[in-house]
């Protein structure tokens, strides 16, 4: 121990093991509360101390035991402030970063003029390797002289790591109460020492850990450079660079980009490969931000790596929000030669989730390396490829082989130009049940049970789904008690008559008159709940055909909610019934629709409205047309052309399409309310690809083109004939 920090103690081994010593010194009562509160005490401190020897044995990060330990020692302890310090690796000399702090009195509570004497006491003690506590020097300045600057006596005990460089690897700072004795300090002193023994434990174990993983890690790199350098196609190269970096490493996201080679600086990088995508949106802002970040300046290793403190502006305004994506990682080759483009890998994150440590930075790096070797290595082979065909025809040996070059390709060109392939429109489409019952509510109601779900096949008079309304249910409560009430009346009135034979005329009379007017009143009560229970019967809802239920999460939208009369409820589509598919054919390619329907042979067709009326279409030609749901591309099912209609206007969309009715075939129709297939058929939207014969390559490929230029030519001919027959 240096001489300038000599008022402190270190812990000798003969007081390490003492227990708390307790000497009464009051009455008998006051000495058992104090007996209670210093057992109570002690039990709390041992309970600390298990629960910090079960994190030491846990599998959780140095950043999480080292907070779980700052906060128990507080706690125990009732501390002013604990500071957990690390060895900085990057400084030559005995230096200490800190790496978490807690409590009221922390490093952040010193000055800056008296940083320099603060940090001399923690390179003494991790220099001396023993645990002592230094009394507080409040304005301490002098960076000579070792002291603690604070208004605290504080408690440091160094730990050893992994003891490959002289010094101790990290220092447990605790600021003790002030005031305490010497004994106190001592009980302080040994507590500390305790928790730094078990934090030791721990971050050898976890040393041991992350060798492990490293290990790990380096064999994983060296399968994924052997793949790489064996790999010769440039396209599956940068999805096993991109996606073997995401799942080797841990990010969300990795991108590789490349800078060209001439202004590398200075030119926008060229986004190639992102981690399991196989299509890349260059436009997208994710595809932007990788750019944006890519260009960051590196660090001498070629890496920079940013925690959740440091993340870059570039990478997006509000990438500190949950679920966002924030850059954590850049690595580039360090020898990539100046006049070859430079291959960069950048790892990203999402935000909100614990960031990815540089525990694996030097694999980093040397994986980019390697991808950029590898991307390099692979460029000119895919050049050679493009351009090996040109170069011969460019070095051909006389004009007349270089003749005959030219006319051969001329040639080729011709004949894939007019070589008819087929001509096909593609236009979107909606598919429609032409049979269905379409059940709305009765009335303003409950749903009070559902009894089908969606897909299920149904009966004509099953139970589809019942409602209550509590206002009908009390008109008819009450109207049974008014019945009630004038069946008493009745009964009352009856027996008046029976008795009144010696009574006058007069109050026979009145008897008789009152027990017809009740007798109405009970008529109009049992017709008024008649219709009453009419319309409480009306609340079960019934299918009134055989088919298929279509409702789509009906327990979630309907169940135990109200609904007002004439509110759609569900659907039921008929087994038999057809499928209409309602196309929307862009105006441009109608004139081929037509062409091929009225080429077509001609059959007659019928069709039938929603309303079950018939309309005849008598010589509609057939023409067939493959249509798959957007849900289920992979399905195909074939529909003949019914009619072609007017043109309409489709919302968001700029210019009118015709509307075109097709009839799906009876087993593709069938297909379509499979249960197991778990659809929502009726309104799905689909594509319809209609075949309209065939026509040379040229024509198909460039059919706009072709008729912008007849068209622009027909109306500049007919306006320039007008101008002449007016002239003349």
């Amino acid at each position: 121990m240096s001489p300038e920090i000599g008022v402190g103690f270190p812990v000798s081994s003969a007081t390490a093991s003492q227990p708390f010593v307790f000497q009464p010194s009051a009455r008998a009562d006051a000495a058992d509360r104090s007996v209670d509160v210093v057992g109570e005490t002690r039990r709390e401190i041992a309970e600390i101390v298990r629960e910090v020897a079960a994190a030491v044995r846990s599998d959780r990060s140095q950043a999480q035991f080292v907070s779980l330990l700052a906060d128990r020692t507080l706690r125990a302890m009732a501390a002013e402030g604990v500071v957990f310090w690390q060895r900085d690796s990057a400084c030559d000399s005995l230096a200490y970063r800190c790496v978490h702090r807690i409590g009221r009195v922390t490093d952040r509570s010193i000055a800056d003029e008296c940083r320099p004497a603060h940090e001399r006491l923690l390179a003494e003690i991790g220099a001396e390797g023993s645990p002592v506590v230094v009394p507080a020097t409040p304005g301490a300045v002098d960076p000579d002289v070792p002291s603690n600057p604070t208004e605290t006596p504080a408690a440091l005990v160094p730990i050893d790591g992994d003891g490959s460089l002289a010094g101790s690897d990290y220092i447990f700072e605790v600021f003790l109460e002030p005031g305490g004795g010497v004994a106190t300090q001592r009980g302080y002193l040994r507590f500390v020492a305790q928790m730094a023994d078990l934090a030791g434990e721990f971050l050898r174990a976890d040393q041991l850990r992350s060798l492990r993983r490293r290990e790990s890690v380096a064999s994983m790199v060296d399968d994924l450079t052997a793949q790489m350098h064996r790999c010769n196609d440039r396209q599956k190269l940068g999805g096993l660079i991109v996606d073997g970096a995401a799942d080797g490493f841990g990010f969300d996201r990795v991108g590789l980009l490349k800078f060209p080679a001439a202004n590398k600086h200075h030119a926008s990088p060229e986004l190639i490969a992102v981690s399991h995508v196989h299509a890349i949106d260059q436009k997208s802002a994710a595809a932007q931000q990788l750019r944006q970040v890519a260009d960051f300046e590196l660090n001498a290793d070629g890496c920079r790596w940013f925690d959740s403190t440091s993340t870059p502006k570039e990478s997006g305004a509000d990438a500190a929000q949950d679920g966002k994506l924030s850059v954590r990682a850049i690595a580039a080759a360090v020898d990539s030669a100046k006049d070859s483009a430079d291959y960069r890998l950048v790892g990203m994150q999402v935000s909100g989730q614990p960031a990815i440590t540089d525990e694996f930075r030097d694999q980093w790096v040397r994986f980019a390396t390697h991808a950029d070797l590898a991307m390099r290595n692979i460029d000119p082979v895919h050049g050679r490829r493009a351009g090996a065909t040109w170069t011969w025809w460019s070095t051909a040996a006389s004009p007349i082989r270089r003749c005959l070059a030219w006319g051969s390709l001329a040639t080729v060109l011709t004949v894939a130009a007019v070589f008819p392939i087929p001509l096909v429109i593609d236009a979107p489409a909606v598919i429609r049940p032409a049979d269905a019952q379409m059940v709305f509510a009765p009335r303003n109601a409950t749903v009070d049970s559902i009894v089908v779900r969606h897909g299920d096949a149904v009966v004509q008079g099953q139970t589809l789904l019942t409602l209550s309304d509590d206002l009908l249910d009390e008109e008819i409560g009450s109207l049974i008690s008014e019945l009630g009430i004038l069946y008493q009346q009745e009964r009352r009135f009856t027996r008046a008559m029976a008795d009144a034979s010696s009574a006058n005329s007069q109050q026979i009379e009145k008897t008789q008159s009152d027990v017809t007017l009740v007798a109405e009143k009970i008529a109009s009560a049992n017709e008024r709940l008649e219709l009453l229970r009419m319309v409480q019967k009306s609340l079960v809802v019934t299918a009134d055909r055989d088919g298929v239920v279509d409702a789509w999460q009906i327990e979630s939208q309907l169940q135990s909610r109200p609904v007002a009369r004439g509110d759609a409820l569900m659907r039921v589509i008929a087994a038999d019934s057809k499928w209409w598919v309602e196309a929307r054919v862009p105006q441009n390619r109608v004139a081929h629709l037509q062409h091929a329907s009225s080429s077509a042979s001609p059959q007659p067709s019928t069709v039938t409205a929603s309303d079950g009326s018939t309309v005849g279409q008598p010589g509609e030609s057939k023409v067939v047309a493959q249509v798959s749901l957007d849900s289920d591309p992979g399905h195909i099912m074939q529909a003949s052309l019914v009619r072609i209609g007017p043109a309409v206007m489709v919302e968001g969309e700029s210019f009118p399409a015709t509307a075109t009715l097709l009839q799906l075939n009876a087993g593709d129709g069938a297909s379509i309310l499979d249960p197991r297939q778990n659809r929502n058929p009726s309104g799905a939207p689909a594509r319809a690809m209609f075949r309209c014969g065939y026509q040379p390559a040229a024509y198909v490929l460039f059919q706009d083109l072709y008729h912008a230029i007849r068209d622009t030519t027909r109306l500049y001919l007919a306006g320039a004939s007008s101008e002449s027959r007016e002239s003349s």
